[in-house]
This record gives structure tokens, sequence and C-alpha cells, in this order.
């Protein structure tokens, strides 16, 4: 069928189903309708997905290929449409990654050559990554990381803090004063948003991602890594340090500090290796 200038692209009705996730999306990071939460979770954003959520926005506009919607398209965006709103009432961003997700494959089934369209899907299916697949996945497999959590933390510890005992997950020093691995304060907690990160950055540059992206993403994830290490250890020294690294409620002003300086280097980490991985489109 000819094209018809008259009716909607693929691509048209892709943004509409994305606007409606990104909607879902900061309406649950915000907490709108409650101002204190609203406070709160202004200040702990999540500008990495929006970020790459905008990379995709910006790759389904600027797709010029012209394919006319068909019904098969339209009765799929209206399924995962219907899904979204599912996707509301549970109680994390998981369901919304998932969303994400589902949209990467409603695009990828359907984007044939364009590869602008199979840019987004990228972004998308990193956006699901990281808000769905990687905390189901730590979830599934918490013992083994915080196992390996505590061996990395307890090197550290075991070479400029020898005076510390370590068993099980807990660090306890001279003092007596301790603290406990949870999931929440794994050194890994920062492998999906560099992945993430570096991803984005990517699809900015071009259209596909190379075998060099692959050691760059390892590399940012590494980072990322090695600034949780280096959190925890500032964390569990002593007690002065843990209640300005971290705090009782995990509100301290150390903490902002460490993840204001986490995210800067894990964001220009990202922007360099997918730089250094290469800018080439097609």
């Amino acid at each position: 069928m000819a094209f018809n200038p008259s009716l909607p692209r693929q691509n048209e009705i892709y943004l509409v189903v994305m606007a409606g996730l990104t909607a879902l999306f900061t309406t649950r990071s915000l907490g709108l309708g409650n101002f204190d939460l609203f406070v709160m979770r202004s200040l702990n954003i999540d500008v990495i997905t929006f970020g790459v959520a905008g990379v995709a926005v910006w790759r389904l506009l600027a797709s010029t290929a012209a394919v006319s919607i068909s019904r098969q398209n339209i009765a799929w965006a209206l399924v995962l449409s219907l899904l979204i709103l599912c996707f509301a009432f549970v109680p994390s961003s998981v369901g919304i990654g998932a969303g994400f997700g589902l949209l990467g494959l409603l695009i990828m089934r359907s984007c044939g050559s364009d590869q602008t369209l199979k840019a987004a899907t990228i972004c998308l299916f990193a956006i699901a990554s990281h808000l769905c697949i990687a905390p189901i996945f730590f979830r599934m497999f918490l013992e083994p990381i915080l196992a390996i959590d505590k061996f990395l933390l307890g090197s550290v510890f075991a070479s400029i803090r020898p005076d510390i005992v370590w068993t099980a997950a807990r660090f306890t020093g001279p003092d007596g004063f301790g603290i406990t691995m949870v999931g929440a304060c794994s050194s890994f907690a920062g492998i999906s948003v560099a992945v993430t990160v570096h991803i984005g950055w990517a699809m900015r540059v071009r259209t596909f991602l190379t075998g060099l992206d692959a050691i760059a993403i390892l590399a940012t994830a590494a980072l990322a890594t090695a600034i949780n290490i280096i959190r925890l250890v500032l964390t569990g020294w002593s007690e002065p340090f843990f209640n300005f690294w971290h705090g009782a409620n995990g509100d301290a002003p150390g903490l902002m500090l460490v993840w204001a300086l986490q995210t800067a280097a894990i964001l220009t980490g990202g922007y360099l290796s997918a730089y250094w991985a290469g800018r080439v489109d097609r």
C-alpha cells in the first residue's frame, strides 16, 4: 500500500505510547499528590531514565521512514496502552520498565531497515533492563551477590583496616561499631545505571552498538562498582563516618555527595566511552 500523507506514521503512534509510559514514570517518580513525598522524590529523581527516554523520543521523532500505520499497529498499540494502565498498579517501577521493554519489542517487530527506530528500540531495552530486569535479577541472586560484595569489601578492609573483623555480611570495628551488608547497599547497585548511561550516549551519536561498546560498558560498570566500594568503606570506617556518609535514614550529606560524584563519574565515563567506541552512523 502506498504511503498516504493523511495517515499517521508508525513512529508517531509509538510516540503516543512512549508519552503514556513517560507520564506514568513521572508521576510514580515524583509522587504527585503528596507534597512531602514530591519534595523528597524530587531530590532523588532518576535523571538517567529520563535522559535515555529523551534519546529514544528524539530518535522516534527523527525517523524518516514513510511507513503508514496499519490496523495491526493500532491493535498492538491499544493492547500496550491497556497494559500501561495495569502497570500503574504495580507498586514499583518494575512494571513501567516492562512497559518500555514491550514498546521496544513492538517497534523492533515493525521497524524493518529503519536504523533510527532501531536506535530508539535499543534505548527502550536499556531502560527496561535498568527498571525491570536488574531489580528482578538482584532479588533472585541476592545471596551470591552479597557474598561477592563481602569478599570485595573484606579485601579492602583487610589491606587498610586489619582491625576490622568481618563475619557473614557484617563488618565490626574494634570499638564495637559495625555495619551489615544489605541488597540496597550492594557495590553492584550502579551497574545497571552505568550500562544505561553508556547506551543512551551511544544512541545519541550513532544508531547501533559495536564490539567496542561491550568493552566500554564493562569499564563503566567497573567504575560504578569501584565508587560504591569506596562509599561502603567510608560508611563502615567508624560510627562518626557512618553518621556523615550514610546516617540513620540514609539521608546524610556525605551520602548525597557520594551519589552526586557517582552520577557525575558515570555520566562522564559513559559519555567518553560511547564516543571512544566510535561516532559513526549509517
